[in-house]
């Protein structure tokens, strides 16, 4: 009898293996969710988490398809998004996202992906912070958080610039030029005009510690779909426990995939003063200044937020970190 049955399951599993050889590929695995990712040009070295989880395969892992389009800068990556062409924002800063918010569109933000994010870089001439009034200096948009960043920075010095807005590499360009005497921008770039121009930092981070970028989706996406962005989270908080164990293999393959110098993405992504993308946390206390900043600049109608409780009221309905807290459980997240 013993014999018979181990005769009878080998049969099995051989007709078993058979079908399966036949079966289309791809069939005998779960469909993957396709979704799809709006970034930033060369944005890899500012977004740690996101990035270090696709060279990991870490969204496929949790059964999502990531597919990315680039585009020159946070408020694009938002206008598609209400154009219904992108799901997931990862590197749009805060300030734009609630200046979105502002104009009627109704989103949430999830997680942060980096903190800092906001280097100013000078020409050699410009020696200290009083050598830029009146100087004209470049933003890659009135709409992104650099532009707003660069205002609460001239408040705190008491000095006043010109800002002159652009496309980063014509503003690149423009200093090269000596069209512009400084650049606030995300990175690669201000490294770049440090290595290439011999433009020298004024700050690596016009207010240190301030949150920068994060993962945004539209409210609808995350009533009908928060398994998927929990999935999602969760690649980026697994991202970042990679890239604490590994800094510098994630360095290499970052300088690999955008065809940078070693060096140049290690002294932006190793340097916590530069980019601080492991705390997924937002910070609201430079999150409100945020807010108000781009409120007295005129980018956010006064009458929506007159005052800090308004502010703060504004922030607990858009920012909604629940999907993250229980991301951080079932990944065993550790605070560093």
């Amino acid at each position: 009898m013993r014999i018979v049955k181990r005769g009878w399951w080998l049969t099995a599993v051989l007709a078993a293996l058979i079908l399966l050889a036949w079966l289309p590929e791809g069939a005998g695995a779960q469909e993957r969710v396709k979704i799809r990712v709006g970034a930033i040009t060369q944005d890899a070295v500012d977004t740690i988490g996101p990035y270090a989880a696709l060279k990991e395969g870490y969204y496929q892992q949790e059964g999502l398809e990531p597919v990315l389009s680039y585009n020159i800068n946070g408020p694009v990556t938002l206008q598609k998004m209400v154009a219904g062409d992108v799901d997931v924002a990862i590197s749009t800063a805060i300030a734009p996202f609630f200046q979105a918010v502002a104009s009627g569109v109704d989103l949430v933000w999830l997680a942060s992906t980096a903190k800092n994010n906001s280097p100013l870089v000078v020409r050699p001439e410009i020696k200290g912070i009083k050598d830029l009034e009146g100087k004209r200096v470049g933003t890659p948009g009135i709409g992104t958080i650099h532009d707003t960043l660069l205002s609460v920075f001239e408040k705190r010095h008491g000095i006043k610039t010109q800002h002159v807005y652009g496309r980063i590499s014509d503003l690149f360009t423009y200093l090269e030029k000596g069209e512009v005497v400084g650049l606030i921008s995300w990175q690669p770039p201000a490294e770049l005009a440090r290595k290439k121009i011999g433009a020298h930092y004024l700050a690596k981070a016009v207010i240190p510690g301030a949150e920068s970028l994060g993962i945004i989706v539209p409210r609808a996406f995350v009533q009908k779909h928060r398994d998927v962005a929990k999935k999602f989270v969760k690649a980026h908080l697994r991202g970042i426990q990679y890239f604490q164990k590994h800094p510098q293999e994630f360095a290499r393959w970052l300088a690999d995939r955008e065809k940078l110098d070693l060096d140049v993405v290690r002294n932006i992504t190793l340097d916590r003063d530069m980019i601080s993308g492991e705390n997924p946390v937002t910070d609201r206390e430079t999150t409100k200044i945020i807010i108000a900043a781009a409120r007295d600049a005129g980018k956010i109608p006064k009458s929506l937020i007159p005052d800090d409780r308004a502010i703060e009221g504004w922030m607990e309905k858009h920012i909604d970190e629940s999907i993250l807290r229980e991301a951080m459980k079932e990944v065993g997240w550790k605070d560093k």
